[in-house]
């Protein structure tokens, strides 16, 4: 299994730009599970688990910008479901 120093300095990047500290650690597993298994989808095209590893990090972007779009996504699925709870 694909276990890299490379893949844990992303996951903490993004982990610790999540404003919502209760869903750090699901988001962290989900994303680390996500990227290994695209890592595993590159290894046959590239030929190198450190290469596959570094392209499948490069699909999800900068770190910041990741957090920020799960900071945008759960603040607007929590208002939703206020605004569910409230009105229906």
């Amino acid at each position: 299994m694909l276990d890299s120093y490379l893949i844990n300095e992303y996951v903490n990047a993004v982990c610790c730009n999540i404003k919502n500290k209760k869903i750090r650690t699901e988001i962290g597993e989900k994303l680390k599970k996500d990227i290994v298994e695209l890592a595993q989808k590159y290894i046959p095209y590239v030929g190198n688990e450190d290469i596959a590893i570094k392209k499948a990090i490069r699909h999800f972007g900068d770190p910041v910008m990741y957090a920020d779009l799960i900071n945008k996504n759960y603040r607007q699925n929590s208002i939703f479901n206020i605004f569910n709870l409230c009105f229906f």
